[in-house]
This record gives structure tokens, sequence and C-alpha cells, in this order.
């Protein structure tokens, strides 16, 4: 806390955008999930940032770029089917986004897809 302003905490999560979404879903609740636990306990007010990277690969670079720089983060690993044992997702401890934005900067958003509707 710097002169009385609060620091917002940022969650980031980075998923893999090769995979199916639903897929992609599932493996963003868990990194969200088990980074938040990191925390201890996650503040109101909170910001979540959904990013997506285009494949595994990608995401093992930035795991060990995390490790090496000791941000506390969970990596996620399936563990069976199609995708059994490959990196899935990354969730890092909510903090103020001062701290992890040169990791994330380059990282796009997970943007949102507009159904096609199939009555016409």
């Amino acid at each position: 806390m710097h002169s009385g302003i609060v620091d917002v905490l940022h969650h980031y999560v980075v998923v893999r955008l090769d995979v199916p979404r639903g897929t992609q879903a599932a493996q963003l609740i868990h990194a969200a999930g088990e980074s938040a636990c990191l925390a201890g306990s996650v503040p109101p007010g909170t910001n979540a940032v959904a990013l997506g990277v285009p494949g595994e690969a990608r995401l093992l670079e930035l795991g060990r770029t995390l490790t090496a720089a000791g941000v506390p983060h969970v990596q996620i690993t399936e563990t069976e089917g199609a995708f059994a044992q490959q990196l899935m997702a990354i969730g890092v401890r909510p903090a103020p986004k001062k701290g992890l934005k040169k990791f994330f900067s380059s990282i796009p958003l997970i943007k949102e897809e507009v159904p096609r509707r199939t009555d016409e």
C-alpha cells in the first residue's frame, strides 16, 4: 500500500488455445482454483485475467520463465485422455499487476467467439 492507495490484485491464468473449448474451460478452472489457494484467500475486487497461448510449447516456456523469476504459480498437466502428460494451463498466485505485467503483456486475452446461429 502506498499513500493510502491499495494495489488491486490480478489473478492471471493462461490456457492453451489448441485444445477444444470445453477442455480450455476445464483447465482454466483447475488453474484458477489451485493458484488461488497459493494466496490463502483472494480479496473481493481481485481482477481475473484469462489469457491464451497457441500451444504447449509456449506454455512450457512461460512456466520456465515464471519459475526462474520466482513467481508463485501452478502448472496443470492433464493426467488422462488425448492430452495425457501435456501441460494444459498455468495459474499465477494473485498479486499486484505491477509485478506481473512483464510476464503477461505479450499474451492476448481469450476472446469471446460469437456462436453461429443454426436456424438461418
